[in-house]
């Protein structure tokens, strides 16, 4: 990935649009990993950033505009502003 080796690691708070031809992406730390049971198998203790894109409109889930179904996109974490 060109945008790690030229910004560093991605971080929670981190927003990039080189990723998809779609548009932006937003990381966030992913608080809640109780889902990545093969991972918290093997590594035992792990931090994790979670990937989220928005609506069609451009709209991010913690925003008032936003158009999807909450359940299409669960948040794992706290939500940017």
């Amino acid at each position: 990935m060109d945008v790690q080796v030229e910004k560093g690691p991605l971080r929670s708070g981190d927003r990039t649009d080189e990723l998809t031809k779609a548009g932006d992406v937003v990381f966030l730390s992913a608080d809640d990993v109780s889902g990545m049971t093969a991972t918290t198998e093997i590594v035992r203790n792990f931090t994790a950033l979670q990937r989220v894109w928005p609506d069609s409109a451009g709209h991010f889930r913690w925003q008032d505009d936003y158009q999807d179904p909450s359940t299409s996109q669960p948040l794992l974490g706290a939500a940017s502003s």
